[in-house]
């Protein structure tokens, strides 16, 4: 898994935060309701910190040191547009091991959910034109998420300048999970716009890991990887990110790749990991949206990936990109956040580390 020539940032300091704990901190939290479960993990539980009442996520971690790795790796990461690591415990002398990620509660649910809303409302009355999502918001996910890849790969910020330094100045993560379900919505965020947030690291990797240099190992899901997969890279992640911006255009809750699926297809995993699936992807089209926005959709797309653009220069083209739009942006209908009842349990008070 060898990248060519990454840029890189200087190293920044951790942001200031509860260290990783190893005693159990459930007496500090209630739960209040079971999120979803996964296959990586225990559960996922809505929590209300008993300080302050303030809601949180609490992801209970399986019995395995290796995916630990998601705590320490989000322990040291802060960025707006990753998911903000609030505190953590691992119980290394018990058996089974026991271990439990405490994260910010993203409000507005996350973009299956946003492409599920709109597309009960489109079912509700098919003679109407269909409703779509607004083309400022999918500029405004699609440089949340550039600038969430650049700091993970590269340690960039907004307004940095990629500077070469050697590879130890940051230690490249990939995610590798890039996917609808895995990128949330915050009520919090700039010009009345959700705050767009990368969340789920439980199958990241950085640079340096034990098995960092496994290309036959499938990570992630299959319908929502590149070309090269099982391998992953960099690169890899921007190609994620591209079907979540065609998926967003297409109201495609499981991606594009799933919705390609031929007619009598026997067996539908073999097929979204075979190449054919992915064959001619980036001239799919953006379902009637700018020309601008499919252009740097087919940037993420491009099927070899050493002509594939990087997290970091994805920013710079899209920066430009949005400077040069013109008209009036269009707004989020009433109806798309109505009524959810996680928006209803916001935080009564800010969150505070």
């Amino acid at each position: 898994m060898r990248e060519p020539n990454l840029p890189a940032k200087r190293l920044r300091p951790k942001a200031t935060r509860p260290d990783i704990a190893y005693e159990c901190l459930e007496d500090r939290y209630t739960r209040l309701k079971t999120l979803h479960g996964g296959a990586m993990n225990e559960g996922v539980y809505l929590v209300e910190r008993k300080k302050d009442k303030a809601l949180l996520v609490q992801k209970r971690i399986h019995a395995s040191p290796d995916l630990v790795r998601e705590i320490e790796l989000l322990h040291g990461l802060s960025h707006p547009n990753i998911v903000t690591y609030v505190d953590a415990f691992v119980l290394e002398n018990v058996q089974p091991m026991q271990a439990a990620l405490y994260t910010e509660y993203c409000d507005l649910g996350n973009l299956q959910d946003l492409i599920r809303t709109y597309r009960q409302q489109n079912a509700q009355d098919p003679h109407r034109p269909p409703s779509r999502i607004p083309e400022s918001f999918i500029w405004h996910t699609f440089l949340s998420l550039a600038y969430a890849l650049q700091y993970i790969h590269f340690g960039l910020l907004p307004g940095d300048d990629p500077t070469p330094n050697s590879a130890e100045d940051w230690p490249l993560i990939l995610h590798q999970d890039i996917k609808n379900g895995n990128i949330f919505l915050a009520s919090q965020g700039p010009y009345e716009l959700p705050r767009v947030v990368l969340g789920d690291f439980g199958l990241a990797m950085r640079r340096g890991d034990l098995d960092w240099d496994d290309d036959t190992s499938m990570r992630g899901t299959a319908c929502w990887q590149a070309p090269e997969l099982p391998a992953h890279s960099a690169r890899g992640d921007v190609y994620s990110l591209g079907l979540v911006i065609l998926s967003l255009c297409h109201l495609q809750r499981d991606g594009p790749i799933a919705n390609r699926v031929p007619r009598g297809c026997r067996d539908l995993r073999e097929w979204v990991r075979s190449s054919r699936a992915r064959r001619g992807i980036e001239q799919y089209g953006v379902g009637g949206y700018s020309d601008e926005l499919a252009r740097a959709v087919r940037w993420c797309l491009r099927w070899d990936k050493e002509n594939r653009i990087f997290a970091y220069e994805l920013v710079e083209e899209l920066e430009n990109a949005m400077a040069e739009r013109t008209g009036e942006d269009e707004t989020f209908p009433s109806w798309v956040f109505a009524g959810r009842w996680m928006r209803k349990c916001r935080c009564r008070q800010p969150l505070r580390e």
